[in-house]
């Protein structure tokens, strides 16, 4: 059977899920499924991953302020000693080491140079107090004997003697701040000086047996030399 609606078209009422409205809802049920995935993935992932590194970052301070207090720890014992390493080298440099002094001697002294005599007095080499405005002045006089196959071989020695004590005393450890003092030694020395060379006989050897003279080719002549090596040891520094 055919129906008709016989209703004016004003009174016939809309269906209820008409087009337009459902397009609003199902655009409105997007967009809130679009923000709960946002809100439920900022929750559930972003923040988790955030927290975490703020963590790992709270605990890298924490990391660092604990290295900070050993870097300082070991910062004041690095003042410390060096405090004493200080006062040590003004101490050492307040003094002469004679047993160094003739170490170094020995290591100045070529083939076939011998020292006969040693002897230090206060002063200089002219006399005097010895005081200075640096420290104490000393004067060191030295006698020796050189034997070479000639003099021309004689000479060459001596001026290599003469080049190993400034080597030596002169120019070794230098110290700028210190109107060049000798670390290694605790003064500073003035060039060598010569006093004296002249040809003399070589000493008599105490071996009795010629023939090992002979073989030795020991020569008759030498070169006997005097000289002097003047120093100041500085004054110690206050408090040591």
């Amino acid at each position: 059977m055919i129906e008709i609606n016989l209703l004016p078209e004003e009174l016939v009422p809309e269906p209820i899920l008409s087009p337009p409205r459902m397009a609003v809802i199902l655009a409105g049920v997007l967009v809130a499924g679009g923000l709960s995935f946002l809100i439920g993935k900022y929750y559930l992932v972003k923040i988790p991953v955030m927290d975490g590194e703020i963590k790992n970052r709270d605990a890298e301070i924490k990391n660092y302020k604990e290295q900070e207090k050993e870097v300082k720890e070991i910062e004041r014992k690095l003042t410390t000693l060096q405090s004493k390493v200080d006062t040590l080298t003004n101490l050492m440099r307040s003094r002469i080491r004679y047993a160094r002094l003739m170490d170094s001697l020995c290591n100045a002294v070529p083939e076939g140079v011998w020292f006969r005599s040693f002897n230090v007095r206060v002063g200089g080499s002219d006399s005097g107090t010895g005081q200075t405005p640096l420290g104490k002045r000393y004067t060191i006089a030295l006698t020796g004997f050189i034997i070479g196959k000639d003099g021309l071989e004689r000479e060459d020695r001596f001026k290599k003697l003469m080049d190993k004590l400034d080597e030596w005393f002169v120019k070794a450890y230098p110290d700028p701040s210190k109107n060049g003092v000798n670390t290694f030694l605790g003064a500073r020395f003035d060039k060598p000086r010569l006093i004296s060379k002249v040809v003399a006989k070589v000493p008599p050897p105490k071996e009795k047996d010629e023939r090992l003279n002979k073989a030795m080719d020991v020569p008759e002549d030498g070169l006997d030399f005097s000289m002097t090596l003047s120093f100041e040891v500085p004054q110690k520094a206050p408090g040591t």
